[in-house]
């Protein structure tokens, strides 16, 4: 007999769902795998949410060293950081501000050219 689905239980698995609002819900429990895929999560053991939240600004002490005004272009940029000190929130300012263009400046949205493969 050859068994097509083969069921079992990992134990404490975390991970997280997205619901509306870019909000997150971590969930941690047992885990019921079909097929290497998660089939079911039962005996919860927390939740963890987390609010999406946008902070203005944040990326201002570090646009001077991010945008290149003599081209109107980005340079390329690394953010370091320990776990919980902003680097998403930095990143996620500083791609609307680039996207949009910062009159401040005088910054022209950033269009980035394309490459294309000739055929």
């Amino acid at each position: 007999m050859i068994i097509q689905y083969m069921l079992f239980k990992m134990k404490y698995v975390i991970g997280y769902i997205t619901i509306q609002g870019g909000h997150r819900v971590g969930i941690s429990g047992d885990v019921v795998l079909e097929d290497g895929k998660v089939k079911n999560i039962s005996h919860i053991y927390s939740l963890n949410f987390r609010l999406a939240r946008q902070i203005e600004n944040a990326s201002y002490e570090v646009l001077k060293h991010v945008i290149d005004l003599d081209n109107n272009s980005v340079y390329n940029t690394l953010i370091v950081g320990s776990p919980g000190t902003g680097k998403t929130t930095i990143l996620k300012d500083l791609i609307k501000k680039i996207s949009n263009g910062i009159d401040a400046i005088n910054f022209k949205r950033y269009k980035r050219k394309c490459c294309r493969r000739k055929k």
